[in-house]
C-alpha cells in the first residue's frame, strides 16, 4: 500500500474512533475545542484530576515544527517506514496546511500540498502536505475533521532516519 494511502487510512481510522474528536455536550464543545488533554479550568475542590500529557515511545525531533496549540494525543510506533504522531487541535484545516507548507518549506524541504499549488485552497475535510528531500518523503502531514475547525486532528508521519540525515 502506498505510504500516502496508509497515512490517510490511519488518520481517518483514529478520527472515526473518536480519538481526537470526542462527542460534545449540549454546549457544542468537544475535546479538540476545549483542549481536553490540557487543563482548561483552575483547580477547585470538586475538580477532577487533569489528564496526563501523552509521552510517545520515540520523542519528536527538537527542530520539528508543531502547529501552535496542537496537543499530542497518540503515536503509532510500528508504522513502517515512518513513525506516526497523532495530534488534536482547534485550528482549521487551512491553518494547519498553511503552517506546514510554510514551516517545512522554510527548513529547505521541497513541500507540496495535495492540490500541488501549495496555497491550501483545497484544504477541506481530508488533506495532506508532503515534505521531501532529494525526492524522498521526510515528513507527511495528513489532517481531517470538520473544515470549520471543530474536532480537527492530524497525523504527522516522519522518517526519523531521513530527518536526521539532513
Amino acid at each position: 500500500m502506498p505510504h500516502r494511502a496508509y497515512t490517510v487510512i490511519v488518520a481517518l481510522a483514529f478520527l472515526s474512533l473518536g480519538v481526537l474528536s470526542a462527542c460534545g455536550d449540549d454546549s457544542g464543545e468537544t475535546a479538540a475545542t476545549t483542549g481536553a488533554l490540557e487543563a482548561t479550568t483552575a483547580p477547585t475542590e470538586a475538580a477532577s484530576p487533569s489528564v496526563e500529557e501523552f509521552v510517545p515511545e520515540r520523542p519528536l525531533p527538537d527542530d520539528l515544527p508543531i502547529f501552535p496549540g496542537a496537543v499530542l494525543a497518540n503515536d503509532i510506533p510500528d508504522a513502517v517506514p515512518n513513525y506516526i504522531y497523532i495530534f488534536g487541535t482547534s485550528g482549521t484545516n487551512r491553518e494547519i496546511c498553511e503552517f506546514y507548507v510554510s514551516a517545512l518549506g522554510d527548513m529547505g524541504l521541497d513541500v507540496s500540498d495535495e492540490s500541488g499549488f501549495n496555497d491550501c485552497s483545497y484544504a477541506e475535510e481530508e488533506y495532506y502536505v508532503d515534505a521531501r528531500r532529494d525526492g524522498m518523503t521526510v515528513v507527511s502531514v495528513t489532517f481531517g475533521g470538520h473544515a470549520d475547525g471543530e474536532g480537527v486532528g492530524y497525523t504527522l508521519a516522519i522518517d526519523h532516519d531521513l530527518w536526521n540525515s539532513g
